[in-house]
């Protein structure tokens, strides 16, 4: 972001702020698993809606591990 012509860069790591909602996703998405495994196969879900689906489960066991962080970067054009 320096390179970019930014200064006063801070990394704001709001991992555990959104715990809640990586584990209220992961619940629904194994909740929702039948009717997602039939709606696809019946072709009524998109490539894409398929996709949050598997992100859903997926994100879980990433945060879990501390394989992954959520941040958010705050800077000042200089």
């Amino acid at each position: 972001m320096s390179e970019q012509g930014f200064g006063n860069i801070i990394c704001h790591d709001i991992t555990q702020q959104t715990q809640a909602s990586v584990e209220h996703m992961y619940k629904v998405a194994k909740r929702l698993r039948p009717v997602q495994r039939l709606s696809q196969w019946l072709g009524l879900r998109s490539q894409a809606q398929t996709a949050n689906y598997e992100v859903g489960l997926a994100q879980q066991v990433l945060f879990n591990e501390k394989l992954t962080e959520y941040c958010i970067f705050t800077a000042e054009k200089v």
